[in-house]
Formats: C-alpha cells, structure tokens, sequence
C-alpha cells in the first residue's frame, strides 16, 4: 500500500494534467511547497552559518547596498515577468523578443547610473566601502536582464516543477559557493561576491529548461502593451516594496550598520515564511486568478479556498514565532546577534497581516484591478512616512509607547519604534486592501473576511492555550526545546480544527471537477 501510495504521489507530480484547472493548481502548489520549503530551510541554514563568520556591522553593509540597488531597479520595473504571466501574447515570439530587449536596455542603463551614484551615496553613510560594494553589486542588474524570458511561461503554464528546478538549483549553487567564501574570506566581500553567484546560476538554468532563445527585437505594437501595462506595476512595485523595505535605509543612516546588522538578522528571519508563500502565490495563486479574471464568483471561491487553507498552516508558525521570539534567537544566533529579538518579535507580529495582503493583493492585480493595489499601499506608505516623521522630530512623544514594555521585549528605543512602525505598515496595508475588495470590486464580506476572522479568533485561542500551558510545562522542568514543540504542536491542532469547523468536514468536495 505505502509503495502504490508512493507510485500515486510520484505520477501525480511528475505528469502535468491538461485541461483541469483544479488539478494543474493544486500540482503547481505541491511543487511550490516542495521547492520554496527546500530553498528557504537552506537559506536559513546558510544564515546562521553566515553569522558564526561574520559580524553584524557586514551584515548592515550589505542590506544597505541590496536595498539601494533594489530600489533604483523598481523605479524603473515595467514588471516584465508579470507581463508575461498575465498576457494572452505572452507565447508569440515578438513578445517575449521585445519584453527581453527591453529589459536589456533598462538593465544596462541602471547599471551605468548605480555606478555614477555610488561616491554620494558612500559620502550620505560615511562608508566609504560602500563605493566599491555598489560598484560590484550593480553588475547583477544587468546580468539578471539576460535571462530567458521563456522561463515565466513555466508559471503561466502553471509548469512549476520546471520552475522549482530553475529556482532552487540557481539557489543551491548560489549558497554554496557564498558559504565557502564567507570560510575563507571572513569579511563582507563575501557576501558582495556571492551576490553575483544567483544571477550567473539563473541565466544557465533558463536557457537549460526553455528552448526558447531572444533576439534583440523591439516591436512596437507590444512595447506598448508592456509599457502600458507596466505603468501601474511599476508604481505598485515600487510603491509596496518602500512601504515594506525603507526601514531598512533609515535605520542604516541613523542607527548605524552594527545596529542595521541586528535589525535585519531579525526581520529576514521573521518574514522568512511570508518569502516563501510569495513564491506559492506567484507561482500558483496568481496565475489561476489570471485564468478565471473575468468571474468574479469563482475568484472569490478560490480566494477564500486558497487563503484560508495557507493560514491554517502560517497562524501556529507565526505566533510561535511571536511568541518564542526570544528563545529562538538565543538558540540560532550568538550573543552578539541577541538585539535581532525585538525586530523579530514585531516583523512576526506584521506576518499575519502581511499573508493575507499578499492574497488580497494578488487578487486585484489578477483580475487587472493594478491600480487599487498601488492605492492601497500608497496609504499604506503615507501612514508610514507621517509616523516616521512624528517620532523623527518628537512630535509623537516615544513615551506613548512605554505600555508597549509589558511585553517583555526589550526597552522602549528607535529600534523598537522602528520596528512596530513596519507592524503598523502590514496593518494599514492589509485593512485598506480589504476594504477596496468589498467597496469598489464587490466582493462578499462573508469571502474576504473569513481570513481575518480566523486570523483574530485563533490567535486569541493560542494566546490563552499557550498562557496556560506554559508554567505548566515549566513546572515539570521541560526544556526550551521541548516547551516550542509541545506549544507548536497544540497550535497547529487548533488551528486544524478550526479549519474544518468553518470550511466544512469536506471544504474541497468538488475537487474531482475541472473547476476551482
């Protein structure tokens, strides 16, 4: 029976079905899981390997650089891979031609203007290594321009098994060879090099698995559509992308890159399962949101399907990241590293938000509705500007937050403000998502608010489980160990059986069908 059960799983990954919606999702989802949960296990790995060879202030170096190069990338982001996924030309090869050349150009040109903005911006940290970091660093934006464009109609095609490959054999490659510098270097070169390494990996890879290959064409008609497509996503992009990253460029010039160090080891580790469900819904949910745009009945039905099966599993891990912030940065990361627990704490604190964002959004961008996501995250961004300025210039007294100490987590301090500002910032985007959904595409309250509702409802019956059962545990000298796995294990069963208390003993039951 286990090696027909096993036979069963195997054909069921391995062969793509045709013209079944339903199934060709749910496939793309398991390898999507398969490839995003491999990839992102080892890059955590990696990270705390990284950690035991460098020190905090390589770490800030190199988040302010990532974050510098990704934003001039973003002003400039037409969203080709999006284009290609959303658009009924995105097969013909003039398309993929001019989408490639375009994003050649734009690649080279980015990468001339990193290089004459790398001295001010070395001059604006005090940093002068900065200078040469950038300079190095910029060479991934046109190397990144060069890959296939044919590889995102494995998304389209809803053909991730091909995509894992392409992702997760980029990302191995990339980890070991950057591991193996950091051994032997032992500084933030490292780190600068080995940013290098995903790039090179990705462009071998797309050619291997896509027999397509560009050409250096621009047709006019589809430069249009790009561009005129890609007005809105890049506004979105880039509008999204500030509201959730602008800490980090803050906290680096005020606070200093030791400090910037902490705060990010904290805040990648707490958003680490919201980076790998962006992989699952890019890959899986949205492109099926795409097939089925113009049914509104039907997106919602996925929609409140997909958000609350994925929240049923993110919910216990979020609030045990919560909840067990600080033993779990005591446990992965040496003392030096310990101040990472209050960003940790809070960025958790936003991933709940921040999960149903991503589906709300994925949603309006799916259907064509661009425009209301980067409305949402525009406000979203505003809130975060008008708070930042309030603290900056003591307007809005720090002390206000004093209560905030209950908690247990650290003094009330610029990085404690900073990180509950990217709490409130998953909040506010999240909120004003929901109410676009319900006020201008007329959706149904019953489907968008059932994810906050188990959201809210289950994180309140952790809460007092978990209030319970600690001591409890603690009494009978259970280790830190121990403690996490019986709390984790009691949350998922809760959250398990909330599940089929609102969706039903059978919330897939017409799962043989073609449709969601």
């Amino acid at each position: 029976m286990i090696i027909q059960s096993f036979h069963k799983i195997k054909s069921f990954l391995l062969i793509h079905p045709e013209n079944n919606l339903k199934l060709q999702g749910i496939r793309s989802v398991s390898w999507s899981i398969i490839g995003k949960g491999t990839s992102y296990g080892l890059r955590l790995v990696s990270n705390i390997l990284l950690t035991y060879m460098l020190s905090p202030s390589s770490f800030g170096l190199m988040a302010t650089c990532l974050v510098i190069i990704t934003m001039i990338q973003l002003f400039s982001d037409i969203g080709i891979k999006t284009a290609i996924i959303q658009s009924k030309d995105a097969d013909k090869e003039e398309f993929l031609n001019t989408a490639w050349s375009i994003s050649l150009l734009r690649g080279l040109f980015l990468f001339i203007f990193c290089f004459l903005i790398s001295y001010p911006l070395s001059v604006f940290y005090d940093q002068e290594i900065l200078l040469f970091m950038i300079w190095i660093i910029s060479f991934s934006i046109p190397l990144g321009a060069l890959e296939n464009p044919g590889i995102y109609l494995n998304i389209k095609k809803l053909r991730t098994d091909l995509q894992v490959i392409y992702e997760f054999g980029s990302e191995i490659l990339s980890i070991f060879f950057t591991v193996s510098l950091a051994f032997l270097l032992q500084n933030v070169w490292a780190l600068v090099i080995g940013s290098l390494f995903t790039p090179i990996f990705k462009i071998y890879f797309s050619y291997k698995l896509n027999s397509f290959r560009p050409k250096f064409q621009i047709f006019d008609k589809y430069s249009k559509d790009l561009l005129r497509f890609g007005k809105f996503i890049m506004i979105n992009t880039l509008v999204t992308w500030a509201a959730l990253n602008l800490d980090t460029l803050f906290i680096g010039k005020w606070n200093g890159m030791n400090e910037l160090g902490n705060y990010n080891i904290g805040k990648n580790l707490a958003i680490s399962l919201e980076m790998f469900l962006v992989g699952i819904i890019g890959q899986s949910f949205f492109p099926i949101i795409s097939n089925v745009q113009s049914d509104l009945t039907r997106v919602q039905k996925i929609y409140r399907r997909s958000s609350t099966l994925a929240l049923t599993f993110a919910i216990p891990i979020i609030f045990n990241m919560i909840y067990f912030s600080e033993e779990i940065i005591h446990i992965l990361y040496r003392e030096e590293f310990y101040p990472a627990i209050i960003p940790m704490f809070w960025v958790s604190c936003r991933g709940i938000f921040r999960i149903i964002s991503m589906f709300q959004g994925s949603t309006l961008i799916g259907i064509g509705r661009a425009e209301l996501e980067t409305y949402s995250m525009s406000f979203a961004l505003l809130v975060f500007f008008l708070l930042f300025y309030g603290f900056y210039f003591k307007i809005i007294d720090v002390e206000l937050f004093s209560f905030l100490e209950i908690l247990n987590i650290g003094k009330i301090s610029s990085l404690y403000i900073q990180s509950t500002l990217v709490f409130l910032v998953g909040f506010v985007a999240a909120l004003a998502e929901m109410l676009l959904l319900i006020a201008v595409i007329k959706c149904s309250y019953r489907s968008i608010l059932t994810p906050w509702f188990q959201s809210f409802l289950l994180f309140i019956l952790m809460g007092f489980s978990s209030k319970m059962i600690h001591p409890i545990l603690k009494e009978f000298n259970f280790s830190d160990y121990s403690i996490i796995f019986v709390i984790s294990a009691i949350c998922l069963c809760l959250s398990i059986g909330f599940y089929f208390l609102l969706e039903g003993k059978k919330p897939w039951k017409d799962m043989g069908g073609g449709n969601l």
